[in-house]
């Protein structure tokens, strides 16, 4: 694949890794519709622990806007957005033509905070190609961290949100993650001071 392509490849797996740290930020810096339900100190655990609920219109915003402040984009356009599944749309060149790209996700939540990025489709220009090769490919040539596994096969991206180990120390879970419904919540816990 041409270096166009790989950076679509790189692009898109950025906005998957970085959609939950950009869940966190969401918390403290940007203003938003958002609000904090529910506030505890666990003494046992020394953790702080609340939960943000947002709409996928705020969270949009804040991905395509931490992407545009910070993808390198060699002047091709792209953008995520959230509709009743995760999509990211945008440009690659091929032989010297700029060619719209397309993919789509549905995220499943699983039991214990995890997410599932279950691939829909994956296409270039008219050209529907298997995720199960596009996967393949993405895996053979990236490195993730290890919260992240690539289930070419299955057609799925599992999300160890819960095991990200962020700098801050946060953790995250993700509670509920319906776009259909447009209820997005998350259980954010925080390092507690040492004892």
């Amino acid at each position: 694949m041409s270096l166009t392509v790989r950076t679509v490849f790189t692009t898109l797996f950025f906005v998957i890794l970085t959609m939950f740290a950009i869940a966190a930020w969401l918390v403290f810096f940007y203003p938003s519709s958002g609000h904090i339900i529910s506030s505890s100190l666990e003494d046992k655990e020394r953790t702080a622990h609340f939960q943000v609920t947002t709409e996928r219109a705020e969270l949009q915003k804040v991905i395509n806007k931490y992407l545009r402040e910070n993808v390198q984009t060699d002047g091709l356009s792209f953008a995520v957005t959230l509709y009743n599944d995760l999509q990211f749309q945008g440009d690659v060149r091929i032989f010297g033509l700029k060619v719209p790209v397309s993919v789509a996700f549905d995220p499943i939540l699983q039991p214990n905070g995890d997410l599932v990025l279950e691939q829909r489709y994956f296409q270039v220009g008219a050209l529907s190609i298997p995720a199960s090769i596009v996967l393949e490919y993405i895996h053979r040539s990236y490195t993730f961290p290890d919260w992240i596994a690539l289930q070419p096969v299955q057609k799925k991206i599992y999300l160890a949100t819960t095991n990200m180990g962020l700098d801050s120390g946060l953790q995250i879970h993700v509670q509920k993650f319906d776009l259909n419904k447009d209820e997005l919540k998350f259980d954010v816990y925080l390092p507690g001071e040492a004892p």
